[in-house]
């Protein structure tokens, strides 16, 4: 589906899911400089920095290229995967993994307000086929 950006908008940091996806992104850094400093918990706070940076970036090319949001959208359900591994590897509390959770759905939300609805195809519609034959149901209009 092709995004739809409202008239006017010039700079894809004054779309909504932009600065929401920004905001979480923040959140997130501050949640991972939160995690124990093991060789394991840097791992994981590497991926999921890398995750958010690719969902940043998928939605400047949204807006840049005027493409599908399905990307960045990917890009969402990859960090909100990340982040409940490391919440099973006990790396951060619940109470963190609820929170984001709930940011990336505000971020899903924002992105699909943006999509233009898919176009109507009526090709297929009885009207428009060779073989459209009406057939009286018998009312009568006497």
């Amino acid at each position: 589906m092709t995004a739809s950006i409202p008239p006017g908008q010039t700079d894809f940091r004054s779309l909504p899911a932009w600065r929401q996806a920004r905001h979480l992104a923040l959140a997130i850094v501050a949640v991972t400089d939160g995690f124990p400093r093991t060789e394991l918990a840097r791992h994981w706070a590497r991926r999921i920095e890398q995750t958010y940076l690719t969902m940043l970036l998928n939605i400047v090319a949204v807006f840049e290229q005027g493409g599908s949001a399905g990307n960045a959208r990917k890009s969402i359900d990859r960090i909100e995967t990340a982040l409940q591994q490391a919440h099973k590897k006990k790396l951060m509390a619940r109470s963190d993994l609820l929170r984001l959770s709930r940011e990336l759905d505000s971020v899903r939300t924002l992105l699909a307000d943006q999509e233009a609805p898919p176009p109507v195809d009526d090709s297929h519609s009885p009207s428009h086929s060779q073989s459209f034959i009406p057939i009286s149901l018998g009312v009568s209009h006497d």
